[in-house]
């Protein structure tokens, strides 16, 4: 029998109309998941992966899964492939991360039907998006410590601190192994939208909202002024300039 697996979900109080529609999906899509939901949603001034830190610092279960509050479940959650992840993560002690989503990696031979290791080389700045994520506690407090401490408060802030998060982290967790799924999407033991470009509901987004019977706010501003420049390219640049080179 597998361990209980909790579900983190990283949000903020800027993005407490986004919550609801994540909530309405993995109810509608996955509603006995392998452990109990918490959505984050404290204050990020004083730092995103600073106050992860310190949530788990009093963590005590194995497993966790990772993810942002934006990632909408678009259908059915294959919880037997889930399993599947999570009894491999506890027969093998240097797997520290599963990514449940769909993306292209190198064939590299694993025992695990579905799922293939990363190729580090090639996927530095990868292995650990914060799309629906499965990490070893063990493995992974001890390398956000070690984002924290590279990062300063002003890299940490807001949501600047999530992307430097996927940065940083990536070219943390070399000590440890990663698996990745290489079903064909309509296999993908997690199938999600990413209902936010830009703090605003794309239109994949806004189909996925009515779908699940939610109102939807097509003028969403959030953090970031959408009728400007990219912030999203430029952070990521400047970001993998500083921390990644």
């Amino acid at each position: 029998m597998n361990p209980e697996v909790p579900i983190l979900v990283l949000s903020c109080p800027e993005r407490e109309d986004v919550v609801p529609g994540y909530l309405r999906s993995r109810e509608l899509y996955w509603p006995r998941p392998p452990g109990p939901v918490e959505i984050l949603s404290d204050d990020t001034s004083r730092g995103w992966n600073a106050r992860l830190q310190r949530r788990l610092a009093s963590w005590n279960t194995e497993f966790l899964i990772l993810q942002l509050d934006d990632f909408y479940y678009g259908r059915p959650v294959d919880g037997q492939a889930i399993s599947r992840a999570i009894e491999a993560m506890a027969n093998d002690r240097s797997i520290g991360i599963v990514q449940l989503v769909g993306g292209v990696y190198p064939e590299i031979e694993y025992p695990l039907s579905g799922f293939r290791r990363y190729d580090k080389k090639d996927r530095l700045y990868k292995r650990t998006q914060l799309t629906p994520t499965l990490v070893r506690t063990s493995l992974f407090v001890p390398m956000l410590a070690r984002v924290v401490q590279r990062l300063s408060k002003e890299d940490d802030r807001g949501w600047i601190g999530a992307y430097n998060y996927e940065l940083v982290a990536g070219s943390e967790s070399v000590a440890f192994e990663a698996l990745g799924t290489t079903e064909p999407p309509d296999r993908w033991p997690i199938f999600t939208v990413n209902v936010l470009q830009q703090d605003r509901y794309t239109s994949q987004g806004i189909a996925l909202l009515r779908h699940l019977g939610l109102p939807v706010d097509t003028a969403r501003r959030g953090i970031f002024d959408p009728e400007g420049p990219q912030p999203y390219l430029e952070v990521w640049r400047a970001s993998r300039e500083k921390h990644c080179n």
